[in-house]
């Protein structure tokens, strides 16, 4: 790389060297911005850019060459955390591409990473930690002298992946732990976000660094102009349930129909590439392992070696690094079907084509998706599959919308326009925080109230007032978790063993798991189903076993092959809807345009949804009759603000929530639903808030509080209502929602 480099000369000697090694000709745009502002600045950075840009590099070569620039006997780390151990291994391999000759230690750091490995740290004064939350949890609570020593010479904190933190409980994990470890800093560390997808710039700073958001600035290199987008999308029909036309219908036909399914084609389609590299992310675990076994039955008829593999959380760690080798190797073409384990970052090489099957959940996740292909100067090529329910004797039903499609339609019109989700919070979830609390009485070894609000009275994090942090420690004492001896609270025993417990370190649900075994060797894990018994088949790992034994006290189901296809693992990703989608939706069904990139069928699936739409005049009413009494609303708002609407009838209303209702509308009494206009007319939110929150108390085995959040039980009632109040609603949003609503 020339001399006359601007920013190519600002890196320290051994960089430049690494860079030439490694036959680089030029910076790339992000890494150019990078390297200035963190060779020439203090400022935290959010860097955001495509997928396969370079944006560990922009982070790492300026950050690696900060390291080089001190004296070797001076202590100094690089912090970076990753939400996948798998990332962690991935990033490990190129960063000891650059540290191996340059006496800097790299040191990955989670639960399957051997003492020996992590006993690195100990005998280098210069290293890069890579870490997940959970483990500098685990490493705050058992070890908080390392800890402190780390963090107190800490220059820098590089968080990859960052939009996966954003408006999760495990991004309020992270930020807490930020807060916790920033108490032993000799100065704060710089924090540097990587994302591929970024929302509202606003709250994005403001979760990376709270009290230095006037200090942090966002390098955006845009997928804008870097390379264009091949798209396609087909459409299909579901036909009536074959099983229960089993008495009347002929084998044969039978076996046409199943032919034929969408599952079927759709596998064909697929199939039709199978000379190139494929990603196929059909949105759940038994999505996965049926399109797998589906597209390898299609290798056996065709006499050819299977090429469909499976990629999924519930896998071993052995087999997904099998598949994800075998990938970078780029030797032999392979279909990938995968769940979001192959969203993220992991270098997997070049990919030819990226399928989604079914509707996305999310613009961010689908950018993510798409972002795996489209490497090495090559077009990006996503191919959509998109299955609505076949509707046949009922012209008024209101599958005729093709909620899916024009959700997907929607979905990839915001996703060229650049936006994408933002799920703000305000701040730290209540449930976080008590679980924070016993960390930190875990990690301190006991500590006065004064000593414990120090941590946690940073607003712009925490937004706790005096009364409240009060509450959450009157109720883990009575829950027998703490106990105060003189003026300092402590563990109790039942809190010790439950701060104890390696589930203590996660914040995100658990459920049963037994470990699979086929011949000695592990296939994975996978939830715990009672209805379970040894002789039942399963479909797992892209292939079919029978349960040979089941061991119920070490948590172990022995399998053997089997030629029954059996049943598949149930696990289905869920997301929250933003009202930005369904606005785009109403837009979609308004205008007169076909995008180019929908086959025939899905045209005549989009034609229908926009001449059912025309027919009952959603465009002006917003509305359509089922009674005298009833009708069928169209708010067009995401499902926070949904969850809200529905909250206010069934609290503030003698109507319940209606089983007719979907992911458009909501069936609603009219009379009922005047009456809720009316008392919301001269409402504030602030008080609606308050009616809300006193009803919720009244019932707090109330539906809607009963999933929000693995640590809600350290909770008191009021601070779980808050907390979901928080967490689940969108009062502004919904008042508005009903207040401008005419029949």
């Amino acid at each position: 790389m020339s001399e006359g480099n601007f920013e190519y000369n600002l890196l320290h000697e051994n960089i430049k060297r690494w860079i030439n090694k490694n036959g680089w000709t030029n910076l790339r745009p992000a890494q150019k911005q990078a390297i200035k502002e963190i060779r020439q600045s203090n400022n935290n950075l959010i860097i955001y850019a495509p997928t396969a840009s370079g944006k560990t590099e922009a982070a790492m070569l300026p950050l690696i060459s900060e390291l080089l620039d001190k004296d070797h006997k001076e202590n100094a780390y690089i912090i970076y955390i990753s939400p996948l151990k798998a990332l962690i291994n991935d990033q490990l391999i190129r960063m000891e591409s650059i540290c191996k000759d340059n006496d800097i230690c790299t040191v990955p750091w989670h639960g399957d990473v051997p003492i020996h490995v992590k006993n690195r740290l100990d005998n280098n004064n210069q290293a890069i930690l890579l870490i997940t939350p959970e483990s500098l949890e685990a490493m705050l609570i058992n070890n908080p002298n390392k800890a402190r020593f780390i963090f107190k010479n800490s220059i820098s904190i590089v968080i990859d992946e960052f939009h996966s933190f954003l408006g999760n409980d495990r991004g309020d994990q992270l930020r807490s732990l930020l807060n916790r470890l920033e108490k032993f800093a000799k100065y704060c560390p710089r924090r540097i976000g990587l994302s591929a997808t970024i929302g509202d710039e606003n709250y994005i700073i403001n979760a990376l660094d709270s009290k230095n958001s006037s200090n942090t600035k966002i390098i955006n290199e845009s997928i804008s102009g870097k390379h264009s987008i091949k798209l396609s999308l087909k459409g299909y029909e579901n036909e009536l349930n074959i099983e229960e036309e089993l008495e009347n219908t002929s084998p044969e036909e039978i076996e046409r129909k199943k032919n034929n399914s969408p599952d079927i084609l759709i596998t064909k389609d697929i199939f039709r590439f199978r000379d190139q590299t494929n990603l196929v992310f059909p949105n759940s675990i038994r999505n996965v392992e049926n399109f797998v076994y589906e597209g390898n039955f299609l290798c056996n008829q065709k006499e050819e070696d299977k090429i469909f593999f499976p990629h999924h959380s519930l896998l071993s760690n052995n087999l997904r690094k099998d598949v994800e080798g075998k990938a970078k190797e780029g030797n032999k073409p392979m279909t990938i079907v995968c769940t979001s384990t192959l969203e993220l970052g992991i270098d997997i090489g070049s990919v030819d084509n990226v399928f989604q099957i079914y509707a996305p959940l999310s613009v961010a996740s689908l950018r993510q998706r798409l972002g795996r292909s489209g490497r090495r100067g090559k077009d990006s090529v996503l191919r959509i599959h998109i299955v609505e329910n076949c509707i046949k004797e009922d012209p008024k039903h209101v599958d005729l919308l093709r909620y899916k499609l024009v959700k997907t339609i929607a979905i990839l019109k915001l996703m060229s326009e650049d936006w994408y989700e933002t799920d703000n919070r305000s701040s730290v979830s209540l449930c976080i925080t008590a679980h924070q609390i016993l960390a930190l009485l875990k990690q301190l070894g006991g500590a006065t109230a004064e000593d414990i609000w120090f941590f946690f009275k940073e607003k712009n994090t925490f937004n706790l007032d005096i009364n409240i942090f009060k509450n959450l420690l009157n109720y883990l004492k009575e829950k027998e978790l703490i106990l105060q001896i003189s003026r300092k609270i402590y563990l109790s025993d039942q809190g010790s063993d439950l701060t104890d417990n390696f589930r203590f370190y996660t914040c995100f649900e658990s459920v049963e798991e037994y470990q699979i075994y086929a011949l000695g060797k592990k296939l994975g894990i996978i939830p715990f189903d009672s209805s379970l018994d040894e002789g039942d088949n399963l479909l797992f790992a892209g292939q079919k076993w029978e349960i040979k034994k089941i061991d119920k006290d070490k948590r172990i189901v022995e399998v053997v092959n089997s030629t029954i296809k059996g049943s598949v693992p149930s696990t289905k990703a869920e997301t929250n809807v933003d009202t930005k989608i369904l606005e785009k939706m109403k837009i979609i069904y308004e205008e007169e345009e076909i995008p180019i990139f929908l086959d025939a069928k899905a045209k005549k699936l989009l034609t229908e949804a926009k001449e059912f739409f025309e027919k009952f005049d959603l465009k002006s009413q917003n509305w359509i009759p089922i009674s005298d009494e009833s009708i069928r609303w169209f708010p067009w708002v995401g499902t926070k603000t949904r969850i809200t609407i529905d909250l206010m009838i069934s609290q503030f209303t003698n109507s319940k929530s209606n089983l007719d209702s979907d992911d458009l509308s909501l069936v609603i009494n009219i009379n009922e639903f005047n009456t809720l206009q009316d008392f919301l007319l001269n409402k504030k939110s602030e008080e609606i808030y308050d009616d809300l929150f006193n009803n919720l108390l009244i019932n707090v085995d109330n539906i809607y509080l009963q999933n929000t959040g693995k640590w809600s039980w350290l909770l008191s009632p009021e601070n779980k209502v808050r907390d979901f109040m928080m967490r689940q609603l969108n009062i502004q949003e919904a008042m508005n929602a009903i207040l401008n609503f005419k029949i």
